[in-house]
């Protein structure tokens, strides 16, 4: 078994699926197959999904199952450095013909000569070919029958029209030997710079597209695509005005995700080296489902993460002469809950919001800036006994590293008698985001623990609004965890130390 997972394309299949693309993968390919007469019009495909979301997968999936077509395999991110990512693909497509059927590489030649001539004569008119939009102008091959006169004064119409007549005839051609139409796959396009993303796509839809014997497949990440055309067209017309008018058919990847099959993997990956609780492998699932943590490749990552704390971890077990990494909680190999998650979302932190991450990481620098939020607020430890937040803050700021958010602190806060203990809140107010209009503290007037929950649940939702929502996130469900009585136990760990571990380690 793998003791990490891989984040580069695999084999898909029921087995290897953990979440729930494969049955989409057959979904696509049965319309492919079967329902080959809609693409000879519509031949323009887009699959829709964000960076990691398996789109590769998927269409190295197609490209190994599918029956009536043959299929073309072009990374664009791998030839984006090129003088024309277009041309780069027009050979890809002749080379791919000429391996296949050698006694076509008279058309070939022609076809490449001719694209040549084409994209090096016409690639500022290919990039600035343009039709009305509402509020914008985008490009579309109606473009070149309303400017008919400017591209022949260019002597670039005619180009145009020799170099689609000798496309057309290769393709067809080669349809009339293999009786099959060709299926081009466009990869890696979130990868490649956002004015490649434009012209190729512009391209493939004004040059590559004339026959009903091809079809193009892309892998289309609406973020890049919304880049470029923010760039290029100033924000005046959106991703979905402009893909409508690229693509005739478009799918979906999941957007949900079901997780189960990646934990139990999971469970299985860490019980190599100690045991994880089912319990805890729950728990995991609802966390990443409350924080909206749910792209495939992201997920993989920080399992990665964590497997590789754990070997640190087996490394410190057997040393006979003491702890090499010492940053490792002593208690890790038991993967205790509250932990589990604490460590987790800190490596999240660590390498999706490294902003956030480099924030409370400073936590002197931290404290400093609610301290300044909140310099007026006074709360409330004993009995008619109000103290100034800045004092009790400049008390405990130099222990955050040793501060704990575990029930034990939590019961002190909100089931204290006289004295109340304030290191639960000086905690809270460490981990919530500063982004938001100031938030008055509670004054927690009042002994009965229902109602000190109460005031300090409307003092967390008052963050709603955050631009930083992982961590107002983080907050709510760790809140709710030992609110419902779930124990962290040990002594041993504060949330900062995992911040230490992850910035040293990792």
């Amino acid at each position: 078994m793998e003791t990490i997972y891989s984040n580069r394309p695999f084999d898909l299949n029921s087995s290897s699926d953990m979440f729930g693309t494969y049955f989409k993968s057959r979904t696509i390919k049965s319309i492919l197959d079967v329902r080959m007469d809609y693409f000879k019009e519509n031949n323009m495909i887009a699959l829709y999904g964000t960076w990691g979301s398996g789109k590769t997968s998927v269409m190295r999936y197609l490209q190994s199952e599918i029956e009536n077509y043959s299929v073309i395999f072009f990374e664009a991110w791998k030839y984006e450095y090129d003088s024309n990512l277009s041309l780069s693909l027009l050979e890809a497509i002749m080379d791919q013909i000429e391996k296949e059927k050698d006694i076509l590489h008279t058309f070939i030649d022609e076809t490449k000569s001719a694209a040549r001539k084409l994209f090096s004569l016409g690639k500022n008119i290919i990039l600035n070919t343009d039709i009305s939009l509402p509020g914008a102008k985008i490009s579309t091959s109606k473009a070149f029958s309303q400017t008919k006169e400017m591209y022949e004064k260019k002597s670039f119409y005619s180009e145009v029209q020799s170099f689609n007549n000798k496309f057309n005839r290769i393709i067809e051609k080669y349809y009339e030997i293999t009786n099959k139409k060709l299926l081009i796959f466009i990869d890696d396009l979130d990868r490649c710079e956002p004015s490649n993303v434009l012209n190729l796509l512009s391209s493939i839809k004004h040059f590559f597209t004339d026959t009903n014997k091809i079809v193009y497949f892309s892998g289309i990440d609406k973020k890049a695509v919304s880049k470029a055309i923010n760039i290029k067209y100033n924000n005046h017309i959106t991703a979905e005005e402009y893909l409508e008018k690229i693509f005739d058919v478009t799918f979906h990847m999941p957007t949900t995700y079901e997780l189960d099959k990646l934990i139990e993997d999971f469970l299985i990956k860490v019980n190599d080296f100690d045991k994880m609780s089912e319990k805890t492998g729950n728990l995991i699932k609802e966390f990443l489902g409350h924080i909206n943590f749910n792209n495939p490749r992201k997920i993989k990552k920080i399992f990665n993460k964590y497997l590789f704390l754990c070997e640190l971890n087996r490394v410190n077990k057997h040393k006979s002469n003491g702890l090499e990494y010492k940053l490792i909680p002593q208690n890790f190999s038991r993967h205790e809950p509250l932990q589990v998650i604490y460590t987790l979302y800190i490596l999240i932190l660590f390498e999706f919001e490294k902003e956030i991450f480099n924030e409370m990481f400073d936590y002197q620098s931290k404290m400093g800036k609610v301290k300044e939020e909140y310099s007026s607020e006074n709360i409330q430890v004993k009995s008619n006994t109000q103290v100034g937040l800045v004092n009790l803050i400049n008390e405990k700021v130099i222990n955050i590293p040793y501060l704990k958010w575990n029930s034990e602190s939590f019961d002190k806060l909100t089931r204290a008698g006289e004295h109340r203990e304030i290191d639960f809140f000086i905690m809270l107010l460490y981990m919530l985001p500063l982004d938001v209009k100031k938030v008055s503290i509670p004054l927690l007037n009042t002994t009965s623990p229902e109602a000190i929950i109460k005031l300090i649940e409307t003092f967390i939702s008052g963050h709603i609004t955050t631009a930083n929502k992982i961590q107002y996130l983080f907050v709510t469900f760790t809140w709710d965890l030992l609110k419902e009585g779930l124990e962290l136990q040990t002594e041993d760990i504060a949330f900062h130390k995992l911040f230490e571990m992850a910035n040293l380690y990792l």
